[in-house]
């Protein structure tokens, strides 16, 4: 099965109606179909790894959060700022900066007057205030549960479905610096 593009369309025309000014950096995002992903995720080239089920259960309106959400990884950077950070793989510590990263993302999604589905962290989950970057909630949070992984753009750890370069339509580090 692959992502739907109906839906997915629908998913950017609404987030667009709410935030127009992501227009360039929600359209440069290439869909990739990651059957059994079970979210949604970010690379470093702009490819946005999707589940097609996952996404297919989702209301347009979560969907759009979701993109807005994956889309604010990018926009902020998160992965060369978890490599600023000495993020790793085998300590933990990506699964940590990308709570903190989501965190720094998801106390702004509110303001679009989208949701995104399920539970998602945010700083009052953490026990944490709104309103702080990524690295301050990262040096605070302790050993990171077990929860969703929005990728290699989220923390900078390469992931099993990442490709290993920039997709046909994918962003290189210049156009990256651009958007």
């Amino acid at each position: 099965m692959s992502v739907d593009l109906r839906r997915l369309g629908l998913a950017r025309l609404r987030l667009l109606d709410r935030r127009p000014y992501y227009a360039t950096g929600l359209y440069r995002l290439s869909p990739r179909s990651v059957p059994g992903l079970g979210t949604a995720a970010v690379d470093r080239h702009w490819n946005l790894y999707l589940d097609p089920d996952t996404a297919a259960e989702w209301t347009i309106d979560h969907y759009a959060a979701v993109l807005e959400h994956e889309l604010g990884h990018l926009l902020r950077d998160h992965a060369t700022r978890a490599d600023l950070q000495g993020v790793q793989e085998h300590d933990g510590s990506a699964q940590r900066f990308n709570i903190a990263a989501d965190a720094e993302i998801n106390d702004d999604l509110g303001t679009s007057g989208l949701t995104l589905p399920g539970t998602p962290v945010t700083p009052s989950t953490l026990g944490l205030p709104d309103g702080q970057l990524a690295e301050w909630y990262f040096h605070r949070l302790p050993v990171a549960p077990d929860v969703c992984d929005c990728g290699s753009g989220a923390h900078g750890q390469p992931r099993p479905w990442d490709l290993d370069r920039p997709g046909d339509d994918g962003v290189d580090p210049v156009m990256a610096e651009v958007l």
